[in-house]
């Protein structure tokens, strides 16, 4: 079963075109390197375009769940994942 997992969701990753990040509220923590780079907690991708319910349903998964540990979530948001980041996580899966 291992194997068939792994398989959907590398093939779920290969397929993604969209992507919600968790970031700070404070668009000064947001960045590095002059701008360059996007400091983010958390990153969701999707296949298609997420809707209101997706970062509704993302939030509350922050919320309740302890695996995620994010203690500041009232600082955080949710936002569009730039197009550079959800290329870097298709070419993670790449290799």
């Amino acid at each position: 079963m291992d194997n068939y997992e792994d398989f959907k969701e590398k093939d779920f990753l290969s397929n993604i075109n969209y992507g919600l990040i968790v970031v700070d509220k404070d668009e000064n923590k947001r960045f590095e390197n002059n701008g360059e780079t996007i400091l983010f907690h958390h990153f969701v991708g999707y296949i298609e375009k997420p809707g209101e319910a997706d970062i509704n349903l993302l939030y509350e998964e922050l919320k309740k769940d302890p695996e995620f540990k994010i203690d500041n979530l009232d600082d955080l948001t949710i936002i569009d994942a730039p197009d550079y980041v959800i290329k870097h996580f298709k070419e993670i899966n790449e290799k």
